[in-house]
């Protein structure tokens, strides 16, 4: 998928339209958003190093990755309810929460599908392991 000019010209107006907006609910939306941005990137990371082969698969590190999803998820939800009373104060503010909610929608998707992936190399490891 190739993004265009103007559509990363549109994608960088919509956030600055978020910066600069003043709203409390805009502020604690944005204000979480970077807080749990880094554990966003970092969780979605494990999962995919894991699938690629980058990381071994151990116990702690399945494990791990369920904590990850688990996250994941909870950042979803969060964001998802402090997006409810953002509105549309500004052009552009609800377009770029939209466009957060969907990023992170997908990366929980792709690594709610991940885990279920690991889990079942897991199991066919543990049953071809296991002594008759």
């Amino acid at each position: 998928m190739e993004v265009t000019n103007n559509e990363i010209a549109e994608r960088r107006a919509m956030f600055e339209a978020l910066n600069r907006e003043t709203s409390e609910a805009a502020v604690a939306f944005r204000d979480y958003w970077r807080k749990e941005g880094e554990r966003w990137r970092e969780a979605d990371k494990l999962v995919k190093s894991v699938v690629r082969g980058e990381t071994p698969v151990t116990d702690e590190v399945i494990e791990n990755c369920r904590l990850a999803v688990m996250r994941l998820h909870q950042i979803r939800y969060v964001l998802g309810q402090l997006m409810l009373p953002v509105g549309s104060p500004s052009p552009g503010v609800l377009d770029a929460v939209m466009d957060v909610i969907r990023r992170i929608g997908n990366d929980t998707t792709e690594a709610t599908k991940n885990l279920k992936l690991i889990l079942g190399w897991q199991a066919a490891a543990r049953i071809e392991v296991e002594p008759e």
